[in-house]
């Protein structure tokens, strides 16, 4: 018997008219109402009367078992599934969606992953009869991302229509981003691939999962054993922020009021002392990235670790200032000694504290130059001025222009 339009019937009709695109296929079509709302569709249904009456309407519709006679991919994939729990005593291929009702569902979803184009979508409707969270959680370790577009209460069920999208992409388009000791990270347009062990991407999965629920991190997409799927964002590190001139009390503010969302759920991120790869800031957003070896404990220490932080950076450009005061006329020193001298490697940090010099007069910032011998950058401007500053204190310069070896400070002096 050919399945009437009804409820469920009409509230997809009205999603697909909104959002069908390109090339159409309606699958389990009945009287071919969706596929005709679809404009030029192909159809499709195990029942040859079902596809007799849709070809009498105009629809081009075949027989076929979901996708075994077709063939070639699509940009928008249609069903109403059948969703309702098998009835031995009364069988109905149009309802029938299972022993559990969600068996056809699962079944059209692992066909149809393999005829969707890579932008594609499908376009589908269940019901909470059907237990949602099984069909959610399949779309989830299949690299889906999903939401309900639609949902509508009838009678003692509630329709949901679902427009799921592959988001897994092609490893082999993605833009190398960098590497970790166990991990390799990609970029795919506003995507992140990340590739590690299984262990390492499930436990990280978890823990996006659990601070998105926060409202913090990177937006969690989809995983697989070997494949995090997450946002994209766009931003600094936050040393480079800081060292660049940004708004320190904006950032050290925001990454408080996050670390103590972290710490009031028992979560530790552990690297909060030192997370310089670990915090990215735009004009707009502060973001946590980097979950892996965050873990749930009953003493986390976000905020404190995060203090300690603040405490270094506020005090590393004074501790440059401090050092460079002492060097004396006809001496240089590279910004490797300078990063020696305060216990430091940030030497971007120490260039970038020397380019926001208070006082030139009282610290002499051109008195540091590279560790090749060659001058670099200067507060005051051009290198030629940096090196008639030099050489009117006494620095001697070799034929290729380097600062001579013996007017270097260094260890020992």
């Amino acid at each position: 018997m050919v399945y009437e339009p009804r409820e469920d019937s009409w509230l997809l009709e009205r999603v697909v008219r909104e959002r069908a695109r390109g090339r159409v296929i309606d699958v389990g079509c009945g009287t071919g109402i969706l596929a005709r709302a679809a404009g030029d569709a192909l159809a499709v249904d195990i029942d040859p009367q079902a596809v007799e009456h849709a070809r009498s309407t105009g629809v081009d519709a075949h027989v076929s078992d979901l996708f075994s006679e077709v063939s070639g991919t699509f940009d928008t994939i249609i069903s109403n599934t059948p969703y309702l729990p098998s009835d031995p005593r009364a069988p109905d291929v149009a309802l029938d969606g299972g022993t559990k009702g969600y068996e056809w569902i699962l079944r059209f979803l692992e066909q149809a992953k393999k005829h969707l184009a890579r932008d594609g979508h499908i376009l589908f409707l269940i019901s909470t009869q059907t237990n949602p969270s099984v069909i959610e959680q399949w779309l989830t370790k299949n690299c889906f991302v999903y939401d309900i577009c639609a949902r509508e209460r009838v009678f003692f069920e509630e329709l949901l229509v679902y427009d799921a999208r592959f988001a897994l992409p092609d490893i082999q388009e993605a833009t190398y981003l960098a590497s970790g000791k166990r991990s390799k990270v990609y970029r795919h347009g506003n995507h992140v691939i990340k590739l590690a062990q299984t262990r390492r991407i499930e436990q990280e999965a978890h823990m996006l999962q659990a601070v998105n629920k926060l409202g913090l991190g990177p937006k969690y997409y989809a995983h697989t054993p070997h494949r995090l799927i997450m946002e994209y964002i766009a931003g600094e590190r936050i040393d480079t922020f800081l060292a660049q001139g940004g708004d320190s009390k904006r950032v050290f503010a925001e990454v408080l009021r996050q670390c103590r969302l972290l710490d009031e759920a028992h979560i530790n991120k552990k690297e909060m002392t030192n997370p310089y790869k670990h915090i990215l800031i735009s004009d707009e957003r502060v973001v946590m990235i980097d979950w892996e070896r965050a873990k749930k404990t009953t003493r986390p220490q976000n905020v404190a670790q995060f203090r300690e932080y603040i405490k270094k950076h506020t005090s590393l450009a004074e501790r440059v200032y401090a050092v460079v005061k002492r060097i004396p006329e006809g001496r240089v020193a590279t910004y490797k000694e300078i990063g020696r001298r305060i216990n430091s490697n940030a030497y971007q940090a120490i260039g970038q504290a020397l380019k926001r010099n208070p006082d030139p007069n009282s610290i002499p910032c051109h008195r540091v130059i590279r560790s090749d011998r060659t001058l670099g950058g200067y507060f005051g401007g051009e290198q030629a001025k940096k090196k008639r500053l030099l050489k009117d204190e006494g620095v001697l310069f070799d034929a290729q222009g380097r600062v001579r070896k013996e007017c270097l400070l260094t260890q020992s002096t």
